[in-house]
């Protein structure tokens, strides 16, 4: 595991790819496809705990975020 690389203000990487990425496809147990959105449930990019993060899709993604809802 390689973290710590390329983390500045924003994602961790794993080994190249976002963290909370590779997190989910874990979580799920198969390979996320394109047109899925990870989300950070408290906000924080870097709280890449499996019960932080939540699936979405893109519209309900930037829901989430023009409401201000975690």
């Amino acid at each position: 595991m390689q973290r710590g690389r390329g983390t500045k203000d924003t994602y961790i990487k794993y080994m190249g790819r976002h963290e909370h990425l590779v997190v989910m496809e874990k979580k799920l147990g198969r390979l996320l496809s394109s047109s899925e959105i990870v989300h950070h449930i408290d906000g924080n990019k870097k709280n890449n705990n499996p019960d932080n993060l939540v699936l979405t899709n893109r519209r309900e993604h930037a829901i989430h975020h023009s409401t201000k809802y975690p």
